[in-house]
């Protein structure tokens, strides 16, 4: 048996699902939800209906008995919808087949209450007008290629796009704040966030990671500021972080970790402040961190370990102040920490260790105060008695909180 086709206009019959968004918020004022149209077609097959649409997306609906409507070879009559008057509506095709959808009103423009989850492509027609999103949006769609909202400029919660398979391509041109967190994790194949230009602040944290595709940041050159914190880790594809160049201030940790490809940083040169931490660790390619030129305070710990291929600490002049602990270790390359010569404060302990190739400390001569332990060992080319030395010219003017460690530094001190 050959499927018919059945002409389907789908418009007030979209299948969504906005949590916390209720009827009244969207429907228009004659109950209708008469909407603009999007063709869209259904193929019966065995007593089955599968919509389809223009964009691939698919449904199957109905289990009635085969209709002969259609199987003369023309189009047939389309599907019938009735307003169920409890925030439904029941969709009944001429062989019988019914389904019972939720009925979400008119196209929504403007501004849309609560919660949005969007589970297909339909559901992404169906918001193109919504310039706001009071709650959180939230991508459910592993199947979707493209997701594409032009006229949203500002969600109050949080954004979600997580584990999309399929997402290639993410366009956002008009969104500007995001009031939550805004997580862009686990998406394999998508290769670049050009469709976030105008995206100036989140509120909440950020996270870009897991995404084995991405190449390249620079659809978020208009980042200011990031609330929370900023995670962009194990990025494979990643080779720079050019696009944050306009990015000033982080209000939590910043975290660098497992981007494989990355040789450098130096997109992150307008960074001054970070509130919790900024970890760098474990990249086997970068070579330079001198992008960080601008920062001058890290309110919590700084933490560099595994960067394998780098040499230097240069472009860390200017930062005087670290509240938490400093960690420097696990580096095969480093030479020496001449990077550091503007740090004048430890908030907690300083530790640097293991670092095979490190020579020299002398790059902490401004130092005046570390408030808890120091501890400088297992270093295989440091000199000991070098290091012993920088400690008791530390110990005129500064101030150690804890205890010390220097040990095992078994350099070469001819």
């Amino acid at each position: 048996m050959s499927a018919s086709k059945v002409s389907f206009i789908v418009s007030f019959l979209i299948v969504i699902f906005l949590v916390g968004c209720g009827e009244e918020a969207t429907r228009e004022d004659d109950g209708k939800g008469k909407t603009g149209e999007l063709s869209c077609t259904v193929v019966e097959n065995a007593g089955q209906f599968t919509m389809s649409c223009p964009d691939g997306t698919t449904a199957t609906f109905g289990s009635g008995a085969d209709g002969a409507d259609g199987m003369d070879g023309n189009d047939g009559r389309p599907c019938t919808a009735v307003d169920n008057q409890d925030g439904t509506q029941t969709i009944t095709c001429p062989d019988g087949s019914e389904i019972v959808v939720q009925d979400i009103g008119a196209m929504p423009g403007g501004v849309v209450e609560g919660n949005v989850i969007i589970e297909n492509s339909l559901q992404v027609a169906y918001l193109q007008q919504v310039t706001e999103i009071t709650g959180d949006l939230v991508i459910n769609a592993p199947l979707m290629t493209s997701l594409s909202l032009p006229e949203l400029q500002k969600v109050g919660g949080k954004i979600g796009i997580e584990n999309q398979t399929g997402l290639k391509h993410l366009s956002l041109p008009g969104l500007t704040a995001v009031g939550g967190n805004f997580s862009i994790n686990n998406n394999a194949v998508l290769t670049g966030l050009d469709g976030l230009e105008v995206l100036s602040a989140v509120g909440g944290n950020f996270s870009i990671s897991n995404n084995a595709g991405l190449e390249s940041l620079a659809g978020i050159n208009a980042l200011l500021s990031v609330g929370g914190g900023f995670d962009l880790n194990r990025n494979v594809a990643l080779v720079s972080v050019e696009g944050l160049n306009g990015l000033s201030s982080v209000g939590g940790r910043f975290f660098l970790i497992e981007n494989a490809a990355l040789v450098s940083i130096d997109g992150l040169g307008a960074l001054s402040t970070m509130g919790d931490g900024f970890e760098l660790s474990y990249h086997d390619s970068l070579k330079s961190i001198v992008g960080l030129k601008s920062l001058s305070k890290i309110e919590g710990r700084l933490y560099l370990s595994f960067n394998q291929v780098l040499e230097s600490l240069s472009g860390l002049e200017s930062l005087s102040e670290v509240g938490g602990k400093i960690t420097i270790g696990d580096h095969k390359a480093l030479v020496n920490l001449d990077g550091l010569s503007g740090l004048t404060t430890a908030g907690e302990s300083l530790e640097i260790f293991e670092n095979a190739a490190l020579i020299s400390v002398d790059g902490l001569s401004a130092l005046t105060s570390i408030n808890n332990d120091l501890y400088i060992s297992r270093n295989a080319s440091l000199c000991q008695y070098d290091v012993l030395a920088w400690f008791d010219a530390f110990l005129v003017n500064g101030h150690l909180g804890g205890n010390q460690g220097i040990s095992n530094n078994q350099g070469d001190c001819n």
